[in-house]
C-alpha cells in the first residue's frame, strides 16, 4: 500500500509505503503526486517512508514514466 504523506515543506512529495507494493498504486498515487509537484515547482524533493514491516515490502512494478 502506498499512502500520500501530508503537510510536507513546498516542493516536497511524500509516500508513506507498507506491505506489497504495486505498479497500479504507483500510478494512482505516487505518479500524479510527483507530476503535480514538477509542474508547479522546478525541483522537487520526494520522501519515501518504510513502515517497520520492511520484511514484508515488496516492489513489485518497474514504473515508467
Amino acid at each position: 500500500m502506498i499512502e500520500r504523506l501530508e503537510d510536507l515543506p513546498a516542493g516536497t512529495v511524500g509516500f508513506r509505503c507498507s506491505g506489497q507494493l504495486s505498479g497500479e498504486a504507483m500510478e494512482q498515487v505516487v505518479a500524479p503526486a510527483i507530476s503535480a509537484a514538477i509542474a508547479e515547482y522546478d525541483r522537487i524533493k520526494a520522501l519515501l517512508r518504510f513502515e517497520p514491516d520492511r520484511k514484508s515490502t515488496r516492489l513489485n512494478s518497474s514504473h515508467r514514466t
